[in-house]
């Protein structure tokens, strides 16, 4: 758990924030929108390739067979 909020919450966010005050500095208008419209497509994205992952480990071959899930 620790791990996951020093890298992935606490960085993240810092480099947000970062991204935020860069955009405002150059002048871009509505800095936060565009940076917080563009998490949410990373994190859609990064869903999504996670479900093609999963999908796709579980046709892996072992031995000369697919494996299935068995439901």
């Amino acid at each position: 758990m620790l791990c996951i909020n020093v890298f992935a919450i606490a960085i993240g966010n810092l480099a947000v924030g970062w991204a935020i005050d860069d955009f405002g500095a150059r002048g871009m208008p509505m800095p936060i929108t565009h940076i917080l419209l563009a998490t949410d497509v990373l994190g859609i994205s990064s869903a999504l390739l996670f479900a093609f992952a999963a999908r796709a480990s579980s046709r892996q071959h072992i031995s000369g067979s697919t494996v299935k899930w068995v439901q």
